[in-house]
């Protein structure tokens, strides 16, 4: 059996992300990406506010070098982890920017954490907590992660 939402009047979803993650909040961080997909693919109105630690979550995704030793055989090369398989934060993100999420992330915020416009992935917008604050009184549902 297929799964709907059945919504009986506009909803509108405030999100608000103040953790990285990092350790013991990747599994909260990521859930709540996971859930704020999964209604803008259902077409929910949805805005996302990152601050505090928060705001490294929509950094532009670092190259990674690779550690991998030259002493392993190619079947160990070609095998990948379960992380290497499980959606990270930076593609939840590029996939609810695909969708048309806003995406806001707090201007004092970036400035404590010494985080340029430049290193924001593309289509993230810079605003303030005030701004927030105003899209918070108009939303139906606010959840924090």
């Amino acid at each position: 059996m297929a799964f709907k939402m059945i919504r009986n009047f506009p909803q509108k979803y405030f999100f608000i992300f103040s953790n990285n993650a990092v350790g013991s909040l990747e599994h909260q961080v990521i859930s709540g990406l996971r859930i704020a997909l999964t209604l803008v693919m259902e077409e929910v109105d949805l805005s996302l506010f990152f601050l505090e630690k928060g705001v490294h979550l929509v950094k532009k995704k670092e190259p990674i070098k690779s550690q991998k030793s030259n002493n392993q055989s190619n079947f160990e090369k070609n095998q990948k982890s379960e992380e290497d398989n499980a959606l990270n934060p930076h593609e939840l993100i590029e996939g609810l920017l695909s969708f048309g999420a806003k995406i806001m992330t707090c201007q004092s915020s970036l400035e404590t954490e010494g985080i340029a416009e430049d290193d924001l992935l593309d289509g993230v917008e810079i605003s303030t907590l005030y701004n927030a604050t105003i899209i918070i009184q108009e939303s139906n549902k606010i959840l924090s992660f």
